[in-house]
C-alpha cells in the first residue's frame, strides 16, 4: 500500500518541546472533565529521557475542544521519583481516578551494569476536585512482581467492573532495567469501584522464546457493543497479537495474530467514539531493507482506522503522521 496516498486527518494544535529540565514527554491520555473541558496528562521526565529517570504526571487543559491549551502544570507527583503512564477514569462516586506506574527502587537486586533494579507497581489515586488534590495512593498490582501498565489502557466494562490488563516482566539481571523483555498478560480486577483489587485467574502467554523476544507487551483493551473484550498486544512478530474474553475478563482465548493490524513493536489503541470504532497504530512493520535511522523510526507512519460496524472491518483510513521511518 502507498501509505502516503491515505488522506490526512487533523492538525497539530499543541507541541510539548523538550528542554534540559524536561528531557522527555511521553505516554499520555485524554479525559473529559465535569465542566466539559479536556484534560491531557502525560509522563513528564526531568533529569533524563530514560524510562527510569525521574518523572511526574504533567497536564494541560483545553476549554475549546482541543483548539487551544492552557499552560502546563504538574497534575501529580513531586519530580523526585518515577511516576509514568497515566490513565484517567470517572469513578462511580464521581471522583476522578488516576492510575499510574510507580517504579520502586529495589536496592537488594543489582543488574549487570551496576545500576539499581526498579520494580513497576501500578497505583491509583482519587480526586474529589477534578485533579487539584489527591487521596493517598492505593497499590493495585501484587508487590512481589514487576508490571508494565500503559497510558489509557484501563477500562470500565459494561458491567461496571474495572479491568486493568498489564504485562508481567520477570526479573533478569542481564536485561535492561533488570527486566526480561518477554511480557505475559495479567489482569487486575475491581468489582467495588477501585476500593479492592484481585488478579484474574488466568495469565495469557505468547509464543515461547526465542521465537519471540517480546512475548505480549503493553496490552490495550476494548469492549465491543456485544460485550466481548478484545485485548491487543505489541510484539516483535510484525503484527498485533490479540486475546479475547466473553465472560467479563475471567477467561481468555489463546493469543493469536490479528493480521489486519500489522505493526512494528509499538502499541495499538482502540476506542469507541459515537457511532465509530477507532484504532490508532503504526501499520508498517520492520522488514528487510526498511530504512531506519534510529530507535523509534519504525513508529511512522501513524494512521487511524475507522469502523462503523464495531470492527472489523476497518475500511476508513486516515493519516495522522505521514512520515516514513527516518524522516
Amino acid at each position: 500500500m502507498n501509505y502516503l496516498a491515505i488522506p490526512s486527518a487533523g492538525k497539530v494544535v499543541c507541541c510539548l518541546p523538550v528542554t534540559d529540565e524536561n528531557q522527555r514527554n511521553s505516554e499520555g491520555c485524554f479525559f473529559r472533565l465535569r465542566d466539559n473541558s479536556i484534560l491531557y496528562a502525560w509522563s513528564q521526565y526531568h533529569n533524563s529521557g530514560e524510562d527510569l529517570g525521574t518523572a511526574d504526571i504533567g497536564c494541560i487543559r483545553s476549554y475549546d475542544e482541543g483548539e487551544t491549551w492552557c499552560e502546563r502544570r504538574v497534575l501529580y507527583g513531586d519530580g523526585k521519583e518515577n511516576l509514568m503512564c497515566p490513565t484517567m477514569m470517572r469513578m462511580q462516586n464521581g471522583d476522578l481516578g488516576l492510575f499510574y506506574v510507580f517504579h520502586e527502587k529495589c536496592d537488594n537486586r543489582k543488574i549487570m551494569d551496576g545500576s539499581i533494579y526498579h520494580k513497576g507497581i501500578v497505583m491509583l489515586v482519587r480526586s474529589q476536585d477534578e485533579g487539584v488534590t489527591w487521596s493517598e495512593p492505593v497499590r493495585i498490582s501484587r508487590p512481589d512482581q514487576s508490571f508494565c501498565f500503559e497510558n489509557g489502557h484501563g477500562i470500565r466494562l459494561q458491567s461496571g467492573r474495572i479491568l486493568l490488563p498489564m504485562a508481567y516482566h520477570r526479573y533478569d539481571p542481564g536485561c535492561y532495567g533488570g527486566l526480561s523483555m518477554y511480557g505475559v498478560i495479567a489482569f487486575m480486577i475491581s468489582d467495588d469501584d477501585g476500593r479492592t483489587w484481585y488478579e484474574g485467574p488466568q495469565r495469557v502467554y505468547g509464543l515461547p522464546e526465542p521465537i519471540t523476544m517480546t512475548g505480549l507487551q503493553e496490552p490495550a483493551p476494548y469492549q465491543t457493543e456485544g460485550g466481548r473484550i478484545r485485548v491487543f498486544c505489541r510484539t516483535d512478530l510484525g503484527v498485533q497479537y490479540e486475546t479475547d474474553s466473553d465472560d467479563d475478563g475471567i477467561t481468555w482465548s489463546e493469543a493469536y495474530p490479528n493480521r489486519h493490524f500489522t505493526s512494528p513493536c509499538s502499541p495499538l489503541i482502540m476506542k469507541r467514539s459515537g457511532p465509530y470504532t477507532v484504532a490508532v497504530f503504526n501499520p508498517v512493520p520492520r522488514f528487510v531493507g526498511r530504512d531506519l535511522i534510529d530507535t523509534g523510526d519504525d513508529r511512522h507512519p501513524l494512521i487511524m482506522a475507522i469502523s462503523t460496524a464495531d470492527g472489523p472491518p476497518f475500511p476508513i483510513l486516515k493519516m495522522l503522521d505521514p512520515r516514513i521511518g527516518g524522516q
